[in-house]
Protein backbone atom coordinates (compact mmCIF):
# COMPACT_ATOMS: atom_id res chain seq x y z
CA UNK A 1 0.00 0.00 0.00
CA UNK A 2 2.76 2.02 0.61
CA UNK A 3 4.41 1.36 -2.52
CA UNK A 4 1.27 1.94 -4.28
CA UNK A 5 1.28 5.28 -2.54
CA UNK A 6 4.57 6.45 -4.12
CA UNK A 7 4.15 4.94 -7.37
CA UNK A 8 0.72 7.31 -7.74
CA UNK A 9 2.25 10.59 -6.32
CA UNK A 10 3.40 12.78 -8.79
CA UNK A 11 6.54 14.09 -6.70
CA UNK A 12 8.12 16.65 -9.64
CA UNK A 13 5.34 19.26 -9.15
CA UNK A 14 4.89 21.61 -5.85
CA UNK A 15 1.96 20.07 -4.56
CA UNK A 16 2.62 16.20 -4.90
CA UNK A 17 6.36 17.16 -3.42
CA UNK A 18 4.04 18.82 -0.74
CA UNK A 19 2.53 15.59 0.19
CA UNK A 20 5.86 13.60 -0.12
CA UNK A 21 6.88 15.69 2.46
CA UNK A 22 4.01 15.65 4.93
CA UNK A 23 3.81 12.00 4.05
CA UNK A 24 7.35 11.08 5.27
CA UNK A 25 6.94 13.42 8.52
CA UNK A 26 4.60 11.14 9.62
CA UNK A 27 4.86 7.53 8.12
CA UNK A 28 8.18 5.73 9.76
CA UNK A 29 9.80 3.98 6.90
CA UNK A 30 13.21 2.64 8.73
CA UNK A 31 11.49 0.28 10.83
CA UNK A 32 12.53 -3.42 11.68
CA UNK A 33 11.79 -6.54 13.20
CA UNK A 34 12.76 -7.35 16.80
CA UNK A 35 13.86 -10.16 18.61
CA UNK A 36 10.02 -10.58 20.24
CA UNK A 37 8.81 -10.16 16.96
CA UNK A 38 7.46 -6.46 17.82
CA UNK A 39 8.42 -3.40 15.49
CA UNK A 40 10.84 -1.11 15.93
CA UNK A 41 12.03 2.05 14.41
CA UNK A 42 15.64 2.88 13.87
CA UNK A 43 16.99 6.49 15.22
CA UNK A 44 17.37 8.84 12.92
CA UNK A 45 19.92 10.80 14.87
CA UNK A 46 21.84 7.86 17.54
CA UNK A 47 20.31 6.64 20.35
CA UNK A 48 17.97 3.14 21.13
CA UNK A 49 15.79 1.56 18.56
CA UNK A 50 11.99 1.92 19.78
CA UNK A 51 8.44 0.53 19.85
CA UNK A 52 6.75 2.25 16.48
CA UNK A 53 3.48 3.80 16.86
CA UNK A 54 1.59 5.90 14.76
CA UNK A 55 2.09 5.05 10.59
CA UNK A 56 4.80 3.09 9.58
CA UNK A 57 5.96 0.41 7.20
CA UNK A 58 6.07 -2.76 8.09
CA UNK A 59 9.34 -4.85 6.95
CA UNK A 60 8.21 -7.54 5.36
CA UNK A 61 5.18 -6.85 3.84
CA UNK A 62 5.45 -3.43 3.26
CA UNK A 63 2.12 -2.19 4.28
CA UNK A 64 1.28 0.88 6.02
CA UNK A 65 0.18 0.48 9.23
CA UNK A 66 -1.19 2.43 12.00
CA UNK A 67 -0.70 1.78 15.96
CA UNK A 68 -2.20 3.57 18.19
CA UNK A 69 -0.17 5.47 20.27
CA UNK A 70 0.41 4.65 24.18
CA UNK A 71 0.00 8.29 25.49
CA UNK A 72 -3.99 8.36 23.49
CA UNK A 73 -4.77 4.05 24.20
CA UNK A 74 -4.51 5.31 28.32
CA UNK A 75 -6.30 8.61 27.98
CA UNK A 76 -9.02 7.06 25.91
CA UNK A 77 -9.28 3.93 27.64
CA UNK A 78 -9.99 5.56 31.25
CA UNK A 79 -14.14 6.23 32.20
CA UNK A 80 -15.31 9.69 32.69
CA UNK A 81 -17.88 9.29 35.01
CA UNK A 82 -20.13 12.05 35.36
CA UNK A 83 -23.66 12.54 36.73
CA UNK A 84 -26.29 15.07 36.48
CA UNK A 85 -27.18 16.96 39.62
CA UNK A 86 -31.27 16.85 40.25
CA UNK A 87 -32.88 19.59 39.52
CA UNK A 88 -30.00 21.69 39.27
CA UNK A 89 -28.98 21.45 35.02
CA UNK A 90 -25.83 23.24 34.72
CA UNK A 91 -24.57 20.93 37.73
CA UNK A 92 -23.03 17.74 37.32
CA UNK A 93 -21.41 15.32 39.75
CA UNK A 94 -17.28 14.43 38.02
CA UNK A 95 -15.12 11.70 39.54
CA UNK A 96 -11.32 13.79 39.35
CA UNK A 97 -8.56 11.46 40.55
CA UNK A 98 -10.92 9.10 42.54
CA UNK A 99 -12.34 11.73 44.44
CA UNK A 100 -16.49 13.33 43.40
CA UNK A 101 -16.80 16.77 42.56
CA UNK A 102 -20.17 18.99 42.42
CA UNK A 103 -18.96 20.73 39.47
CA UNK A 104 -20.81 23.82 37.81
CA UNK A 105 -20.17 23.46 33.87
CA UNK A 106 -21.37 26.10 31.22
CA UNK A 107 -20.30 25.58 27.36
CA UNK A 108 -19.54 29.23 25.98
CA UNK A 109 -18.25 30.25 22.26
CA UNK A 110 -14.83 32.73 22.39
CA UNK A 111 -15.54 35.90 19.95
CA UNK A 112 -12.46 35.16 18.00
CA UNK A 113 -13.76 31.48 17.70
CA UNK A 114 -17.04 31.20 17.31
CA UNK A 115 -17.08 27.80 15.84
CA UNK A 116 -15.93 26.23 18.52
CA UNK A 117 -17.60 25.72 22.01
CA UNK A 118 -15.17 25.52 25.34
CA UNK A 119 -16.56 23.82 28.35
CA UNK A 120 -15.84 26.09 31.36
CA UNK A 121 -15.73 24.86 34.81
CA UNK A 122 -17.13 27.86 37.12
CA UNK A 123 -16.92 26.23 40.20
CA UNK A 124 -15.76 23.08 41.93
CA UNK A 125 -16.74 21.73 45.61
CA UNK A 126 -16.40 18.33 47.13
CA UNK A 127 -19.24 16.45 47.03
CA UNK A 128 -20.71 15.27 50.61
CA UNK A 129 -20.91 11.86 52.14
CA UNK A 130 -24.99 12.01 51.26
CA UNK A 131 -24.45 12.78 47.64
CA UNK A 132 -21.54 9.93 47.16
CA UNK A 133 -23.70 7.30 48.39
CA UNK A 134 -26.56 8.98 46.07
CA UNK A 135 -23.76 9.14 43.16
CA UNK A 136 -23.42 5.33 44.21
CA UNK A 137 -27.39 4.30 44.29
CA UNK A 138 -27.26 6.05 40.75
CA UNK A 139 -24.06 3.91 39.39
CA UNK A 140 -25.30 0.43 40.42
CA UNK A 141 -26.86 -2.02 37.78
Amino acid sequence: MFGEFCEALDRRGLSGYHIWTHLMWEVETNTFLGEDGQVYERPTFGGFPSKVDGFYVHPLTGLLLYKEPWRFRRLKNMPTPEIPVPDNEPQVYRKIDGLWFRCLVSVETRSFRPYRKEEVVRRVKSASRKEIAWIKTQLAP
